[in-house]
């Protein structure tokens, strides 16, 4: 299996990732690359799952970039995972709960 995930530094993430057997083949999709619609269509080809639990944790000075990646990130992913073919999707957010 090929498991999209997009990169998180949140606890709930690297628990998520570090549970996974030695059968999961997976593909990290950086920040950069949920803001580029044709690199993101290219990094989901092949997968099974897509995986995106919160990209990144929001400080003052970066509000307009965290906003800018869970809303136009997240439409960009959703579009170019359908345009791949995943059909199997695991949304969720932390919110920094578990920080």
């Amino acid at each position: 299996m090929r498991l999209i995930a997009t990169e998180g530094k949140s606890s709930l993430t690297e628990a998520f990732l570090s549970a996974l057997g030695d059968d999961v083949d997976v593909r990290i999709v950086t920040p950069k690359e949920l803001l580029d619609f044709d690199s993101l269509k290219e990094a989901l080809q092949g997968g099974d799952v897509l995986m995106h639990l919160a990209p990144t944790a929001a400080t003052p000075e970066d509000a307009f970039y965290a906003l800018d990646l869970a809303s136009r990130g997240t439409f960009n992913l959703m579009s170019a995972a359908i345009e791949a073919g995943i059909d199997k999707i695991v949304l969720g957010s932390s919110l920094s709960l578990f920080d």
